[in-house]
C-alpha cells in the first residue's frame, strides 16, 4: 500500500529530525561551555558563569557546565553555590548521599 510506505517514511523522519534536534541542542551546549572556559581563562568570570547559565537553559542539568559554573561560582567567593553546583555535577545531594 503506497499510504503505508508514506506513513513509515513520515515516522522515520520524524524520529531522524527529534535525534537532528538533540544532537544540537547537545553541541550547542557544549559550545558556551567551550566559551564559559575561553572568559574564564581570560578572567571574565562573571560572563563565564553566564556563558554556563545559557549552556544549562539548553540543557539542564549538564554536568560539565555545572562543574564550570561551580569553579567560577568558588572564584567569586559564591561558596554555597558553587557546593551546590559541584556536587549537583557529580550526581550528588542530599537526596543523593554518594560517598558523603
Amino acid at each position: 500500500d503506497p499510504q503505508e510506505f508514506v506513513d513509515g517514511l513520515t515516522l522515520e523522519a520524524v524520529v531522524l529530525r527529534e535525534a537532528t534536534l538533540q544532537r544540537l541542542r547537545q553541541v550547542r551546549a557544549a559550545l558556551q561551555v567551550n566559551t564559559a572556559v575561553a572568559l574564564q581563562r581570560l578572567g571574565r568570570w562573571k560572563e563565564a558563569t553566564e556563558a554556563c547559565n545559557v549552556a544549562l537553559e539548553i540543557r539542564p542539568g549538564y554536568p560539565k557546565a555545572l562543574y564550570r559554573r561551580g569553579l567560577l561560582e568558588w572564584k567569586m567567593g559564591q561558596l554555597e553555590a558553587a557546593e551546590r553546583d559541584m556536587l549537583a555535577a557529580a550526581g550528588l545531594g542530599p537526596d543523593k548521599p554518594g560517598i558523603l
